[in-house]
C-alpha cells in the first residue's frame, strides 16, 4: 500500500531539528507528551534488498495505554535531495512496533527518508514523529551471478555472496534471488543466455561495472553491477552505434582494458575505460573471420613497460577457415596489429585447411597459446600449441632508444594428437575448456567430466574413467573453470609478483558445474580441483545451490 504524504518545508525542518543527531552524539531526547524518543543516529546505512531491521528507542510514560497505540513506518519511493520537491511520495512499509522491511529502492547518493509516526488514539490521535536517513548502498559484491527460467520465456539473475566467492567478505552467505523482479516488479523479457562481466578501467568516466548478456535471440542487454538495474538494450544505440540489420550477437569477453563482441558482423570492440557502446567492427580486423566463435585472448595485460610500441599488450588468437590459418592480434586501438605464426615441422599455422576450431585458452603466464581443433575430412581431434609475439625491449639512455631485447615473432610449438577414445567423448561432450595453469583439457558430457592430458610425446593421453558424475536423476548442462571477476579483467591484479587483490581459494583450482534434474529443476555445484596436474575433482567439497529453474549461465562478478 502506498501513501502520499506533502511534507511541508516547514515540518522538514522541524522533523530534522527531532531528529537529525550526529551518530557520535550523546544520548539525546525528543520529549513530545507521554512518548520520548530517545535516539543516538539519524542516518542509517544498508544494502539494497538486504533487511533493515529497526527497534525505536523510545520511553513511554507510567500510565499510557500502549495497547492504544499504533505504528506506521513510511519510506519515500525516491531519494530526498537538496534540490527535491516538497511533495513527497511515501510507502508505508509496516504497521508493527518493529520494523523489519527488505529495502527494494535503488541504489542512491542521495538518501531516502523514513518516518515513523507513533498515534496515540486515546488521546485525540496524539502522534509522535521520528524520521531518519536511510542511504542505500549496493550489496552486490563479489560472488557468482547466475541466470535462469522457470518458464522458457522471461529470465532473471541470482547472485550468491560468501566468503569462498567474495574478496574480504565476513558475513554470512547472502543468496539474493530474482533480482530483477526484486527491483523491477517483474523478471526480465527474455533469455539470458550468457553471461560477461565487465570491469571498467582504472579512471573510467563509467561509474559502475556491468554485465553483458547475449540473449537466446542473439541480441544483446547490459546491466550495472551496482544495483543491477539494466543500462543498454539492442532496440537502440545504447549498445551498438553501427548496428546492420540482422546483426547477431555470438560471444562477448573482455581482454583487459577492452571489451570484445564476436558477431555475425565480425568484431567489435570498445576500450573499457572511455567509451560504453560499440561504434562498428575493429577496423583492423574486418579482412578475418573467427571460426566457429572460439577465441582464445589473455586477461594478462603483457605489457612491456619499455617497449617502443606496446604493442603487446592486448593478445587475441583466431582461426579463420577461409583463410586455412591461424591469425593473432596484438596491441589494441591505434597499435592493433595483425600478424601470422611462423611454420615449424611440426605444424603450419598458416596452411591448415579443413579444419574447425573447438576450444582455445592462452595460459595465464602468457607462456603458451592452445588450440583444439577438428579436421573436417575425418572428425579426429588434435592439440597444437603456439608461442605468442612479444614485442622488442628498450631502454632510453638519455639520447637514444636502445634495444635490450629484440621482437619475437608468433610461431608454431607442437602439435599433439588425440586418440579414438577421446574422438568419443569430444563427439559427445556439451562444455569443452582447457586449463590455462596445466597441460589439461576438461570434457565435458551429460553424465560426467573427464580430462585429457596432453604435452609429453606427440599423443594426448584421455582419461576415460570420469572425474565427476551427477548425482542420480541428475544431467550435467554446462561446466567451466571457476575464476574470480577481476581475475577475467587483469590476473596480474591477482596473481604474480606484486597482487592488489587478494585470490579467493579456488580461482581456477575449481570447475562450476550446472545440472538438471527436470527442465526447471537446476543446481549450481562449484568443485574444488584436489590434483591440479590431472584434474581431479572432490565432490564431497563441493558447494552446492538449488532452487532454480533452467539454468542459463554463471558467471563470476567482482570489484
Amino acid at each position: 500500500m502506498k501513501k502520499y504524504i506533502f511534507i511541508s518545508p516547514l515540518l522538514l525542518c522541524l522533523l530534522s531539528l527531532y531528529s537529525c543527531y550526529d551518530d557520535s552524539s550523546t544520548l539525546a531526547t525528543n520529549n513530545i507528551g507521554n512518548i520520548t524518543f530517545t535516539e543516538k543516529q539519524s542516518e542509517l546505512y544498508i544494502g539494497s534488498m538486504e533487511e533493515l531491521t529497526l527497534i525505536p528507542d523510545i520511553q513511554i510514560a507510567e500510565g499510557t495505554n500502549t495497547d492504544a497505540l499504533t505504528y506506521e513506518w513510511a519510506l519515500t519511493e525516491t531519494p530526498v535531495t537538496s534540490s527535491s520537491s516538497y511533495n513527497f511520495e511515501y510507502e508505508i512499509i509496516s504497521t508493527d512496533p518493529q520494523l523489519n522491511y527488505v529495502v527494494e529502492r535503488p541504489v542512491s547518493t542521495s538518501p531516502y527518508t523514513l518516518l515513523l509516526t507513533i498515534t496515540d488514539t486515546v488521546h485525540d490521535n496524539l502522534q509522535y514523529t521520528k524520521s531518519w536517513k536511510i542511504h542505500v548502498q549496493s550489496t552486490f559484491l563479489d560472488g557468482l551471478l547466475i541466470s535462469d527460467t522457470e518458464n522458457g520465456t522471461t529470465s532473471d539473475l541470482t547472485l550468491i555472496n560468501n566468503q569462498a566467492f567474495t574478496v574480504n567478505y565476513n558475513k554470512d552467505e547472502q543468496i539474493f534471488r530474482n533480482i530483477l523482479t526484486s527491483i523491477n516488479g517483474q523478471s526480465f523479457n527474455g533469455l539470458m543466455q550468457t553471461l560477461v562481466y565487465e570491469v571498467m578501467g582504472y579512471g573510467s568516466s563509467i561509474q559502475t561495472n556491468q554485465v553483458w548478456t547475449i540473449l537466446g535471440d542473439a541480441t544483446l542487454a547490459r546491466f550495472n553491477c551496482l544495483d543491477y538495474t539494466q543500462n543498454g538494450q539492442f532496440q537502440d544505440q545504447s549498445l551498438i552505434i553501427d548496428k546492420p540489420n540482422g546483426l547477431r550477437v555470438l560471444s562477448a569477453f573482455q581482454s583487459h582494458s577492452n571489451f570484445y563482441i564476436n558477431t555475425s558482423n565480425n568484431l567489435y570492440t570498445l576500450a573499457s575505460s572511455t567509451v560504453n557502446r560499440f561504434s562498428g567492427p575493429a577496423g583492423a580486423l574486418s579482412p578475418y573471420k573467427v571460426n566457429n566463435n572460439v577465441i582464445a585472448y589473455s586477461p594478462n595485460n603483457g605489457y612491456v613497460s619499455n617497449s617502443l610500441s606496446g604493442a603487446d599488450q592486448q593478445h587475441l588468437t583466431f582461426y579463420d577457415k577461409e583463410q586455412a590459418a591461424f591469425i593473432t592480434c596484438n596491441g589494441s586501438g591505434q597499435f592493433m596489429q595483425i600478424k601470422s605464426f611462423d611454420a615449424n615441422n611440426n605444424f603450419d599455422p598458416n596452411k591448415l585447411p579443413n579444419q574447425t576450431a573447438i576450444s582455445a585458452v592462452v595460459f595465464e603466464d602468457m607462456s603458451q597459446i592452445v588450440f583444439l581443433m577438428k579436421d573436417d575430412t575425418n572428425g579426429t581431434y588434435s592439440i597444437y600449441t603456439f608461442s605468442r609475439y612479444i614485442g622488442e625491449e628498450s631502454r632510453y639512455d638519455g639520447d637514444d632508444w636502445i634495444v635490450t631485447s629484440p621482437s619475437q615473432p608468433a610461431s608454431a610449438r607442437n602439435k599433439y594428437t588425440i586418440p579414438s577414445e577421446g574422438t568419443t567423448l569430444l563427439d559427445k561432450a556439451i562444455s569443452i575448456f582447457f586449463s590455462n595453469r596445466n597441460l589439461l583439457l576438461y570434457v565435458t558430457t551429460t553424465d560426467g567430466i573427464y580430462t585429457i592430458n596432453y604435452g609429453a610425446g606427440t599423443t594426448a593421453t584421455v582419461s576415460t574413467t570420469p572425474k565427476y558424475t551427477p548425482q542420480s536423476g541428475e544431467v550435467i548442462t554446462k561446466a567451466k573453470m571457476y575464476q574470480q571477476g577481476l581475475y577475467n579483467y587483469n590476473c596480474n591484479l591477482i596473481v604474480g609478483d606484486n597482487p592488489t587483490v587478494p585470490q579467493t581459494e579456488w580461482n581456477n583450482k575449481a570447475i562450476i558445474v550446472t545440472t538438471q534434474s527436470s527442465e526447471y529443476e537446476g543446481k549450481v555445484h562449484i568443485i574444488p580441483i584436489t590434483q591440479v596436474a590431472n584434474g581431479t575433482l572432490d565432490a564431497s567439497q563441493a558447494k552446492t545451490y538449488d532452487g532454480f529453474g533452467k539454468i542459463l549461465d554463471v558467471t563470476t562478478t567482482g570489484y
